[in-house]
Parts: C-alpha cells; sequence; structure tokens
C-alpha cells in the first residue's frame, strides 16, 4: 500500500542502478516509476512484474553478453556492446519499460566491450573498451536519427583503456583506470570535446580493472577492483573534482571486483 518503496537493484535479464520504486503520478496512473541514479524516469505498467523479493521480472535480452554498459536514456534502458561467446559485440539493445521488451537499435560503429557509457544532452557516449584491442575513441548515439557516429580524433582518449571506471559530474566525464592505463585517469569536456589528464589513482588501487564508481554532487567515489595479476582489493577514495585530490575512506569489508 505504500506509495513508495526500496527495492534490490536485480532485473532478470540483466541488472540496472536504481533507488526506488512509486506509484506514479495521474498521467501515468496504471505503471510504476523506477528512478534510476542517472536522475532518469522508467514507467512499468504492469505491477504483477514485481515479484515476492522486490526483484523484477522483465523480459530476458534477445542477446546474451556481458562486458556491456548500461544506459537510461529517455525513460528507456539501453544495453550497449559487451562480448557473446568468443566475439565481442556491436549490437546494442533497448528495453521498454510500458511494454516490457527488448528490441534491436541501430549497432555501434563497431565492436566494442569493456567500455563505459553515459548520457548526456539526450545522447549516449560510449567510452573506451575493447574490440581485440584497448580503445581510445568516443561512441555517441542519438535516439533522434538512430545512428551511432565515431566523435573526431581530437576527441580521443590520451590512453587507450578497457575495463574502467566512469562518471559524469555536469558537463565533465571522468574515466579512471583500466587495462593499458594502469592508475592513470582523465577527463573528457563535453563542451571542447577534450580530454585532460587529472590527478593518477593512489597505488592502493593496484592496476585499477573492473573497479566501479559513482558521483555524489562534485564528489566521485570510487571502489574495489583488481591489480595487474588480477588480485582483487579492498581500497576505496573520494575523488575531489574541485581540487582533483584523493580522500581515503574505510577499506571495503570485502576485496571485489567487476562489480557494479
Amino acid at each position: 500500500d505504500d506509495s513508495n518503496f526500496a527495492v534490490s537493484n536485480t532485473i532478470t535479464g540483466g541488472s540496472v542502478n536504481f533507488y526506488s520504486l512509486e506509484i506514479s503520478p495521474s498521467e501515468f496512473s496504471d505503471a510504476i516509476k523506477l528512478s534510476t541514479d542517472g536522475n532518469e524516469e522508467c514507467y512499468f505498467r504492469d505491477a504483477s512484474i514485481i515479484t515476492q523479493d522486490n526483484t523484477i521480472s522483465v523480459n530476458n535480452l534477445q542477446t546474451s553478453r556481458f562486458y556491456c554498459s548500461v544506459s537510461v536514456l529517455n525513460g528507456k534502458i539501453y544495453v550497449i556492446g559487451g562480448y557473446h561467446g568468443t566475439n565481442y559485440l556491436a549490437s546494442v539493445e533497448v528495453y521498454d519499460p510500458i511494454t516490457n521488451n527488448w528490441s534491436y537499435v541501430c549497432p555501434l560503429s563497431g565492436i566494442r566491450g569493456r567500455h563505459t557509457s553515459f548520457t548526456y544532452d539526450g545522447k549516449i557516449y560510449a567510452v573506451g573498451g575493447n574490440n581485440g584491442s584497448a580503445l581510445n575513441t568516443v561512441d555517441v548515439y542519438d535516439p533522434t536519427t538512430n545512428l551511432w557516429a565515431i566523435l573526431a580524433s581530437t576527441a580521443n582518449m590520451i590512453t587507450a583503456r578497457n575495463g574502467h571506471s566512469g562518471a559524469l559530474v555536469g558537463s565533465k566525464y571522468y574515466v579512471f583506470g583500466g587495462n593499458n592505463a594502469n592508475l592513470l585517469s582523465e577527463c573528457f569536456n563535453l563542451t571542447t570535446k577534450t580530454w585532460s589528464a587529472i590527478t593518477s589513482m593512489p597505488a592502493g588501487f593496484g592496476k585499477c580493472e573492473y573497479g566501479s564508481c559513482c558521483a555524489s554532487g562534485t564528489d566521485i567515489y570510487v571502489a574495489g577492483g583488481c591489480t595487474g595479476d588480477y588480485n582483487t582489493v579492498y581500497v576505496a577514495y573520494i575523488y575531489d573534482t574541485l581540487t582533483g585530490l584523493w580522500n581515503k575512506l574505510p577499506n571495503l569489508h570485502y576485496s571485489r571486483a567487476r562489480h557494479n
């Protein structure tokens, strides 16, 4: 009977970070709203997909994949690229919570996995990754044309990387670590479409592949990952985007990598 209740972040067939489900406003009186960590909203028409343990049962992806990225745009969930079997993927699927269906949209400009993605100004940006070699390119999706396009070489990352983490703060996108990059970090200015180096990650992160991060205000919380020899780490830090300084947090209870 509550109009606002917390749920877990597990979705059958994939996973998406979100904070809450709630009964939606009157214009969607028969729907349930999903509020994501990117301040986007999705609406589910059928409350019966909410299971007893507060997970959401939805239709499976059309192509099984991992090392993909997930972004929310215009109330829909995009699963981008990744890896299937022995091959990297260019395919992109979009989930419509109104119909509970997945459909393919225009594929990436090329195969890409172990990348990150984010939404900004009505478009999706896929950053770095791997297609057999580490990538430094940025591929951008425009839903109005249903097309992806690689940005000019002047918008390439300074260091090609995959298995990195990334977070958007205002009009700047920050990437940290990753295979091929070790502790190097950099920032993408979405106004000028250029990258600049920022303070490297603390040594405790090791090589920092497959860590995770999220932004809160002007701070970015970075936690976990693995070293060059694939030992997982406990460390967690805050990166202050205003000062460029790293501030230590208490260690995680368990070392981990490839988490969300």
